[in-house]
């Protein structure tokens, strides 16, 4: 928790009803490389695909002609003019130009025939990828951490996301290899005691479960870590439910944003409902309290909402400019994530089933959500691998999204 001068500066500062955590902040962000001419050049540098030299050269007038407008609309309108990254519908994938393809990866995967390296990468940076996954507690009716965590180690491997959302990690969970052994991702997990404090927890009375199961992970690759805290809820109804959120920055092109995990409360009826529209609100603060501080930034976050549209919660968030991914995105999928609880078979191993959308214990309750106007949710995916079926009673959501152009000078340098 902070206190004192750690909050000198810090929006809300001396407000007893609000504290900041503080946590891991990345060193200062370089200065950008906003000059077009750099642009062009580190643009055509990239256009190494075999044809090549005259591609780069076409490359560099299209930029050329586009000199008067504004950097920010050129970068925009060639990105558009030259057709970089448009998606086929029908394939699932996304093209540079008329050349380099990949499926929904992390990695931009190339034929040896297209391009002259695998080190070659398209101008425009690849659309971000976010994943929510209501894991299902280890231990849970008896289903352990241990005989699920490859699965959900594979899964998440083969779907390469950017972020990942999580919900119902326990102490299990976190001292599972997935939380251990994957080296190509951070973990956020917050400042658990501060946060409990600030809650009102009894740190005297503090148990096992009392910890963090909402986390954020990022790649490391793509997105460094600037700033993130976490927020319980509600600890006299169910320490579980948490906010984790977490300020990233995308490596490619300095563009920054918040992201959060969260898990809404569970129960049915209207003072559950009321309890989650309370969930949402705070959600909601709690991205206005980091904007005070970081500047208005684009948002997207995920999780496990115990409630369809059309809800109190989800409402809220429709009032106040955020889309679900799953209502918007051109490409959505219609199988439900929720769905049933796990089982054993005839041979003691622990199995999951798919679903109808309207069968009691198979909602859609876990979303994406991106706010509207700024954050473009371009494919929104529900996974019913098998490896996925068998880890939980809740289906991976995979939304692949891309923010909106909006002025650098927008952003707030803290």
């Amino acid at each position: 928790m902070a206190t004192g001068k750690a909050l000198d500066r810090k929006p809300y500062a001396g407000n007893p009803h609000v504290r900041f955590d503080e946590g891991e902040v990345a060193p200062a962000a370089t200065p950008r490389r906003g000059s077009l001419l750099y642009k062009m050049h580190e643009f055509s540098k990239t256009a190494e695909i075999r044809e090549g030299k005259s591609h780069a050269l076409s490359l560099k007038l299209a930029f050329i002609s586009l000199f008067a407008a504004s950097a920010l609309t050129a970068m925009a309108d060639a990105r558009e003019t030259l057709g970089l990254w448009t998606f086929n519908g029908e394939s699932g994938t996304y093209a540079c130009g008329n050349k380099a393809e990949f499926v929904f990866s992390n990695r931009v995967e190339r034929s040896d025939s297209l391009c002259n390296s695998a080190a070659t990468a398209c101008p425009a940076p690849r659309p971000l990828r976010f994943m929510t996954f209501n894991i299902f507690g280890g231990g849970y009716w008896g289903f352990k951490a241990e005989e699920r965590q490859d699965r959900a180690m594979t899964i998440v491997r083969r779907y390469a996301p950017d972020i990942v959302s999580w919900q119902e990690v326990n102490e299990s969970w976190w001292n599972s290899p997935l939380f251990n052994g994957m080296d190509e991702y951070g973990v956020v997990r917050g400042d658990e005691v501060a946060a409990l404090v600030h809650a009102g927890a009894d740190l005297s009375r503090r148990q096992p479960h009392w910890v963090n199961h909402e986390p954020l992970m990022y790649r490391k690759e793509r997105l460094t870590l600037l700033d993130h805290g976490l927020d319980f809820y509600h600890i006299s109804l169910q320490v579980e439910k948490s906010l984790t959120w977490a300020v990233l920055e995308d490596r490619t092109d300095g563009r920054r944003f918040i992201a959060f995990a969260t898990h809404f409360w569970w129960k049915r009826g209207p003072e559950a409902d009321a309890i989650r529209e309370l969930n949402a609100r705070h959600v909601l603060c709690r991205i206005d309290a980091v904007r005070r501080k970081w500047g208005d930034l684009p948002v997207v976050g995920g999780g496990d909402f115990n409630c369809e549209k059309g809800s109190l919660a989800m409402n809220t968030f429709a009032q106040f400019g955020y889309d679900d991914a799953g209502e918007v995105a051109p490409i959505r999928s219609t199988v439900p994530s929720e769905h049933g609880a796990l089982v054993r078979d005839a041979e003691g191993r622990c199995r999951g089933r798919i679903g109808k959308k309207g069968e009691k214990g198979h909602g859609m309750i876990d979303h994406v959500i991106v706010e509207r106007g700024r954050v473009r949710a371009l494919k929104h995916d529900v996974i019913t691998d098998e490896e996925a079926i068998h880890i939980s009673d809740h289906s991976p959501v995979v939304v692949d999204f891309e923010f909106v152009s909006t002025p650098v000078s927008a952003e707030k340098q803290p």
